[in-house]
């Protein structure tokens, strides 16, 4: 009782809102005036992915005709920044690029923070009010690893799993890039590359994070928007301040330079501690 008075003298009312989990969500669903379902989701670094997916599973079961969805983190926090660099996750600092994702040298990501929203809704609401889409979203998976909360399954089984999903129905010929979680660090990158084998073999792979940052639970959102940008650009975007990809990732092209995209479909990854994987194939709208 005495700890709480003491502090009641120094503390809004309102405070009670930051302890709120998903208060972001409920403050914006308030702002728009939207009457349907409002939550937030909890599911590490591939949570921006997971609820785009969980809102396109809306959409496709008749739930919902329109699904603001996304994912925030502000993770830039001296606190976070060396939790994560007791976990040895954190590149060192130094001149250029630290984060080189698939590098020989690669030797940790670098963190970042931001936000990343979509509108989602089906042909029939988007014809309805005139708006022209920017992308369709094609397939998506969702799943899980055993054995560690803390790395991955060396195997990539996850990842396997989760993008196998997403590209049911999608020609693996017809996939012209792929945006890598890739997050630099020695365990994972290997795990995502094994998980890939075998699956659209022939797309070049990218990951944003140097340019991006690892914005941890935001990254699947925010990575999402970047992705959208460059399929309507026609682009593939480069891996940034990877110079020499390591040997072991011989019979997976890394673009190292931005290219013209050859074939209108992306697979887009996102993974996560504890095991979690996401996938989703998009194409540009025609």
């Amino acid at each position: 009782t005495r700890v709480a008075s003491g502090f009641g003298s120094r503390l809004h009312p309102a405070e009670v809102i930051r302890m709120m989990f998903g208060a972001g969500s409920a403050a914006f669903a308030q702002e728009i005036g939207a009457h349907g379902p409002v939550f937030a989701l909890s599911a590490g670094s591939t949570s921006g992915m997971v609820a785009v997916i969980e809102a396109w599973g809306k959409l496709r079961a008749g739930l919902a005709d329109v699904v603001v969805t996304g994912g925030a983190e502000a993770p830039l926090d001296p606190e976070v920044i060396a939790v994560f660099q007791a976990a040895g996750l954190l590149a060192p600092s130094g001149p250029g690029l630290p984060c080189r994702p698939f590098d020989l040298d690669r030797c940790g990501t670098m963190l970042g923070e931001g936000a990343g929203v979509v509108v989602l809704e089906t042909a029939e609401h988007a014809m309805r009010r005139g708006a022209v889409p920017l992308a369709m979203i094609l397939g998506a998976g969702i799943s899980g690893e055993e054995g560690s909360l803390t790395s991955p399954d060396p195997e990539g089984g996850g990842v396997t799993r989760a993008a196998r999903m997403a590209l049911v129905g999608v020609p693996y010929d017809a996939v012209g890039w792929i945006k890598a979680h890739g997050t630099a660090t020695r365990l994972n990158d290997a795990a995502e590359y094994r998980g890939l084998c075998g699956l659209a073999a022939g797309a070049p792979m990218t990951s944003l994070k140097p340019l991006l940052g690892h914005c941890l639970g935001a990254s699947g959102a925010i990575e999402l928007a970047a992705a959208i940008l460059a399929l309507r650009a026609g682009l593939v975007p480069p891996t940034l301040g990877t110079a020499h990809v390591d040997p072991a990732f011989c019979d997976r092209r890394i673009a190292l330079e931005g290219e013209r995209l050859r074939k209108p479909a992306a697979l887009l990854l996102s993974q996560s501690l504890g095991g979690r994987c996401a996938a989703m194939t998009i194409r540009c709208a025609a």
